[in-house]
């Protein structure tokens, strides 16, 4: 098990995981289209990351209930 912890900002705690379900293929042009949120939210398949996320949190983990 690795340790992970997180804050109430899950925005900029959790950037990396949510930004690793980005294609690499992406654009210059869609990174600067959907690049004015400082918080990726807008970059395709980032929502990945806050399933993958969401799914960690309802499993319990890293919240001490195992």
């Amino acid at each position: 098990m690795i340790p992970y912890s997180t804050s109430t900002d899950i925005g900029w705690r959790n950037d990396l995981l949510n930004v690793s379900k980005v294609e690499d293929s992406i654009t210059d042009e869609t990174l600067y289209t959907c690049g004015s949120d400082d918080r990726h939210i807008l970059y395709p398949g980032y929502s990945e990351g806050l399933r993958a996320l969401n799914a960690w949190y309802n499993e319990g983990a890293g919240l001490g209930t195992r």
